[in-house]
């Protein structure tokens, strides 16, 4: 560039004379040329939830790739002057889920598994509870809630009355006051030893004031096992419950979460009329959790 300034100015200063003209020359020298890189930049479809494929929005800086995938969709933003290409995507919505506790009987409020995808809402009502589950990502919500308590009661209307069956076993109630003798026949206790004669073939005992049951096969001969119950915290179907209060009562486990109850001689007396109560949870009358018994083969 020096070397070119200096030329010139020689020419400037000398002239040039071709017989009678004589005058200066002038010249003009341009720049060198800069070339800017600059890095692609993902438009605004990059990051969002959408529901089709995005067409427009792809890239702020930079020429767009092909858009690729299913939802979510991915693509290029890829500079035209050597910068670095951007990798940019769309977010798959997903749609809220419910929890374990969706569905099923309570018997208090529930503050955990309330949803297995999406953001739990505040948990409304009185059991039955509600709540529902919001996705983070544009998704659908789902709604959710608790199963209404099954716990009823039936009016009793005749002695013998069939109120409910569980296990090829009738629970049957009558039309009286409750009865705590041993020769009464559709007491507690009576329920408990036709179930386990009917469905285990085996003969129980001592079922009183919620002692230990004793157990034996119905047939000794055929069957030479030694029987017998131990205590349990996780009750399955078909073991015995006992409550020592307000008064002894036994009953066998119907199902569990919640624990839900096949009994016998349990009744109340309202306006002169009698009403077994039906399908009972923990929470019916607050007793308390009773003392599990579970049957063992030794």
């Amino acid at each position: 560039m020096k070397n070119i300034l200096v030329n010139i100015m020689s020419i400037l200063m000398i002239g040039i004379s071709f017989g009678t003209y004589s005058g200066a020359i002038s010249a003009t020298v341009a720049a060198p040329k800069v070339v800017v890189k600059a890095n692609g930049t993902c438009g605004s479809s990059n990051g969002a939830s959408l529901t089709s494929k995005p067409s427009a929005n792809l890239c702020a800086v930079g020429a767009a790739s092909t858009v690729a995938g299913s939802n979510p969709w991915t693509w290029s933003c890829i500079s035209t002057n050597g910068g670095t290409s951007a990798s940019c995507a769309t977010v798959k919505p997903v749609n809220g889920a419910c929890g374990s506790n969706n569905g099923i009987i309570l018997a208090a409020k529930p503050s955990t598994s309330l949803c297995t995808a999406g953001n739990p809402s505040t948990v409304a009502g009185t059991n039955p509870w509600t709540w529902s589950c919001v996705s983070t990502n544009g998704g659908a919500s789902a709604s959710c809630a608790t199963a209404k308590p099954i716990t009823s009661t039936v009016l009793l209307t005749k002695t013998g009355q069939i109120v409910s069956s569980f296990g090829n076993v009738n629970s049957i109630y009558d039309n009286a006051a409750i009865d705590f003798s041993a020769t009464y026949v559709n007491t507690c206790t009576n329920l408990i030893k036709s179930y386990y004669k009917i469905n285990r073939s085996i003969t129980v005992s001592n079922l009183y004031a919620c002692g230990s049951p004793v157990a034996q096969a119905v047939d000794p001969k055929t069957d030479k096992s030694r029987y017998d119950f131990v205590t349990t915290t996780s009750p399955s179907v078909g073991d015995i419950a006992c409550w020592t209060a307000p008064y002894g009562h036994w009953a066998i486990v119907k199902s569990t979460s919640p624990t839900i109850y096949f009994e016998q001689n349990f009744k109340y007396q309202d306006s002169g009329k009698y009403y077994a109560v039906v399908d009972r949870t923990d929470s019916y009358k607050n007793w308390g959790i009773p003392t599990y018994y579970k049957l063992r083969k030794n």
